[in-house]
């Protein structure tokens, strides 16, 4: 009889999952998933199908059981085991949408009658060669949670005794899940309280208190105290999201750029020990404040804590409407440069092979965000200088920043893009041997094309594309050797002004 109501109660939930389930799951979860091209409806389903094949209280179709649980997504989905926390968040916030805040309860409430809750269950993740999707014997069971890459999948796998569970194939590697906020017990309570009293109420000074914490923008803090919204949660911010939150159109653009580089995996990790061991303390006048102390704590941890700039200076930058950098992080190259990805150590670059042709590389992809600041920033000196008062970090930041740009270009390892060649120059390097010599460029590294190097200026040939079509060559530098001399000139009239 109990087996009996177990499946009748999976069939009826299941049912209710489905109800939900459908395009609206993927933006929801915006942010906090890899992958969302590859999910489609069904996934709620299928998670809690997984959930129960586990656990041995449901049985996949097929006369042997092959067909598996189903795929939700790409599988990021397991790392919500222990990091919960993060979706209960934006499923708490006020500013999530109703439509997306119903289908975040439906997954927080299956979610709580998973295994994945189950502080006891004895659970792995990780990645297995194999193209099986499901198994289970009396030692426990194993899925594979994601679509296959090179024969690879995700996978999950729980123990029942003390001997290793049944193996979908060979493991490559794996870990035991973590563990933290997000017990069946807070998760019911927290959905229950939702449901009841509506979201959270919004709490502006815990946004003001997250900006002093870490040195964040206000719109970035408040996109985090949301639940880490990003731009993947299409569409971004509708007219109610920005009233809750207090941000215009601009202001919530760049507080999404402050937290691009943030991953998936790196959004769940700030957000899953956030909320309180009470869900109800949310409802308390000063609950916000708590979470934002939380956050804080853990966005040092991750990113270090910037110098806290004045609201008026951010909201000035912000109306420059920079391409490149939010407005937090053109800050922080005056305030801190030493800090910053590009600038804190001289950055040694070199020419590497692409499919689409070289491209300037580093140990790091510091020469990235090296370039995002130096075309930003420097464009705008004078600005900082002529606008800001006496006394802003940022304006008093200046000459330090300076410094230490003209430091990092005289570092001879420093290799920059030049531009594109100057109409009439040539449409080959082999054009270019009587500007730049014959020498070829001699990197870590073989090219496959033909290219020259003459101390100071590096050319190479364009790739071939599939349709035969060679673009112009590029034009590389060595900012530490450019100066008044014959090469310099001969590299600035061999250069057109666009990427110059």
């Amino acid at each position: 009889m109990t087996q009996m109501m177990t499946e009748m109660t999976g069939a009826e939930t299941t049912d209710t999952w489905a109800a939900l389930d459908d395009h609206g799951v993927v933006p929801a979860l915006g942010g906090l998933i890899d992958g969302t091209g590859m999910w489609r409806p069904g996934a709620l389903g299928a998670i809690e199908r997984t959930g129960r094949f586990l656990t041995g209280t449901w049985d996949p179709p097929g006369p042997e059981g092959e067909d598996g649980p189903g795929i939700a997504g790409e599988g990021s989905w397991v790392r919500f085991i222990g990091r919960i926390g993060a979706v209960a968040l934006r499923a708490a916030a006020p500013s999530t949408r109703p439509e997306r805040r119903e289908r975040l309860l439906a997954l927080l409430e299956m979610w709580a009658e998973s295994p994945f809750a189950d502080p006891e269950a004895r659970l792995r993740t990780g990645t297995v060669v194999t193209e099986r999707l499901s198994v289970r014997d009396g030692r426990g069971a194993a899925v594979s949670v994601g679509w296959s890459r090179a024969g690879r999948r995700t996978f999950v796998d729980l123990r029942r005794g003390d001997a290793d569970p049944p193996g979908l194939g060979e493991i490559e590697e794996v870990a035991e899940v973590p563990r933290g906020w997000g017990s069946a017990e807070q998760l019911r309570r927290l959905t229950s309280l939702v449901r009841e009293r509506g979201p959270m109420p919004w709490d502006p000074q815990a946004v003001a208190l997250l900006c002093e914490g870490t040195g964040m923008g206000r719109a970035a803090a408040s996109l985090a105290l949301a639940g880490l919204l990003e731009r993947s949660y299409v569409p971004f911010l509708d007219e109610h999201e920005r009233e809750v939150l207090r941000l215009k159109v601009a202001e919530a653009e760049d507080g999404a750029s402050e937290l691009a580089r943030l991953t998936a995996l790196q959004r769940l990790e700030l957000l899953a020990e956030v909320l309180p061991e009470d869900p109800a303390e949310l409802w308390e006048p000063d609950g916000m404040r708590g979470v934002a102390e939380r956050i804080a704590e853990a966005w040092r941890a991750l990113r270090g804590r910037r110098v806290v700039v004045p609201a008026r200076t951010l909201n000035a930058v912000v109306g420059l409407q920079l391409l490149r950098l939010s407005a937090a992080d053109f800050c922080a190259a005056f305030t801190n440069p030493a800090a910053e990805p590009g600038l804190s150590a001289p950055l040694d670059t070199w020419i590497k092979n692409s499919e689409y042709g070289p491209l300037v590389t580093d140990a790091q992809w510091d020469i990235v965000r090296f370039e995002d600041r130096l075309h930003t920033v420097v464009p705008h000196l004078g600005w900082v200088y002529a606008e800001l008062p006496a006394g802003d970090p940022v304006r008093e930041g200046l000459p330090g920043l300076v410094r230490l740009l003209l430091e990092r270009l005289d570092h001879p390892g420093l290799l920059l893009r030049a531009g594109n060649p100057a109409a009439g120059s040539g449409r080959t390097v082999a054009d270019l041997h009587d500007r730049f010599g014959f020498r070829p460029y001699a990197g870590p590294e073989r090219l496959d094309v033909a290219s020259i190097d003459d101390g100071l200026t590096v050319v190479t040939d364009g790739a071939v594309d599939r349709k035969g079509h060679q673009p112009p060559p590029k034009l590389y530098f060595r900012p530490a050797f450019y100066g008044d001399d014959e090469r310099s000139r001969t590299l600035a009239a061999a250069t057109s002004g666009f990427h110059r």
